[in-house]
């Protein structure tokens, strides 16, 4: 989460957002679970910013929206095998901010795949770091 604050500094594009916090504690305490492989993870934040754009472009708005939001990301999820439990975070949080579009790339897509490629240097240059990615689709 440091190293992508300081790009986020370096860069001027945000690449952290508090569900990112969420996809770490996966990624570096539980690798090889199912919910942490780079698809679960990119698609499965993706997912939940698309659906809680999707519902805030339709005028969707208060407690219903967020959880219609959450619940959306969860179903969508299973149904396309890029469940993420953060997603349902994400999902929630660009509801909740009123996040515009350009919210998808930066920091959902960015800082999704900076810690899928942080994730899998870590797992390569640590000694005794379980490997990571499982499988990458």
């Amino acid at each position: 989460m440091a190293l992508l604050g300081l790009v986020t500094l370096w860069s001027g594009q945000v690449l952290i957002a508090a569900p990112l916090g969420a996809s770490s504690v996966l990624l570096f305490g539980y690798p090889r679970s199912p919910l942490a492989q780079p698809r679960n993870l990119v698609l499965g934040n993706g997912l939940g910013a698309l659906v809680g754009l999707v519902l805030l472009s339709l005028g969707a708005h208060g407690p219903l929206a967020l959880a219609l939001a959450v619940g959306v990301t969860i179903v969508l999820g299973q149904q396309l095998r890029c469940l993420h439990p953060p997603a349902g975070g994400m999902a929630f949080l660009v509801v909740y901010v009123g996040a515009g579009w350009g919210f998808l790339l930066f920091p959902v897509l960015s800082g999704s795949l900076a810690l899928v490629l942080l994730a899998w240097s870590f797992s390569r240059w640590v000694p005794g770091a379980m490997a990571y990615p499982q499988h990458w689709l």
